[in-house]
């Protein structure tokens, strides 16, 4: 009986051992999950971060990668001051410098109207020309996630109030201001610089849809409470407003 028992407790002891030795550390660590990566998220955001001075909020929006000119453009949202109403600038970045490191170069300038009435900036013509140089790569935050290019236009008249709202936190106006940039096309952006006009007609609850044909399940054709016609599109993370039609 004693035989058996101390059989059975050497099986026992050789089975829990077993459960109990550790893989390779190599093996252990390949089989991790890789952690999450916001698609969204700008790969030179911490360049920005580092040229943000005092005082200052911004949000890179758009990133222009140059291999051939070893440089940086980024298209930010940045406010300047409590209680200001965020602005779009283009912030340049190059490495020729003693080490070697993406680092700013000249000042900010102002890119995009945020009111329609504004002068259009110089930059936005460097930008455009920027965007078809070979050996550009572009990211950008694009699309608003809704279930319909109506509820997408509500998010987006809901960010457009903030931006304008005095009493909105300082955080807050910034990113109402980056929800807005992705959720217009760049045809909008850099080719009619239509910023402010969206800005206006979304924050005035005219650009609410009132009638929406779909062509197919990536396009439509909003009708506003206004007049004007929006042609949507489904890309990047939703959907985006690609053209403005008067009414």
């Amino acid at each position: 009986m004693r035989g058996t028992t101390s059989w059975r407790a050497r099986v026992i002891v050789a089975t829990v051992l077993a459960a109990c030795t550790r893989e390779p550390e190599g093996r252990f660590a390949q089989e991790q999950a890789a952690p999450a990566v916001d698609p969204r998220a700008m790969k030179f955001a911490p360049t920005v971060a580092a040229a943000t001075q005092p005082g200052e909020l911004a949000e890179p929006v758009l990133e222009l990668a140059s291999s051939t000119r070893f440089a940086v453009d980024a298209v930010v949202v940045v406010q300047r001051g409590p209680g200001t109403e965020p602005v779009i600038e283009l912030w340049r970045f190059d490495q020729y410098n003693a080490d070697g490191d993406l680092a700013r170069v000249g000042e900010p300038v102002s890119l995009l109207r945020t009111h329609a009435a504004a002068p259009r900036a110089d930059a936005l013509k460097t930008l455009r020309l920027r965007l078809s140089e070979p050996g550009t790569t572009m990211r950008r935050r694009l699309g608003i996630e809704a279930a319909s290019p109506a509820s997408a236009l509500e998010l987006l008249g809901a960010a457009a109030k903030s931006v304008r709202d005095a009493a909105a936190t300082d955080a807050a106006r910034v990113e109402a201001m980056v929800t807005v940039f992705a959720g217009l096309d760049d045809g909008p952006l850099f080719d009619t610089d239509a910023l402010g006009t969206a800005l206006a007609g979304l924050a005035a609850d005219d650009w609410v849809a009132v009638e929406t044909e779909m062509p197919s399940e990536f396009r439509a054709r909003v009708r506003t409470r206004s007049g004007e016609a929006l042609e949507m599109l489904r890309k990047g993370d939703g959907w985006v407003v690609a053209a403005i039609r008067p009414s």
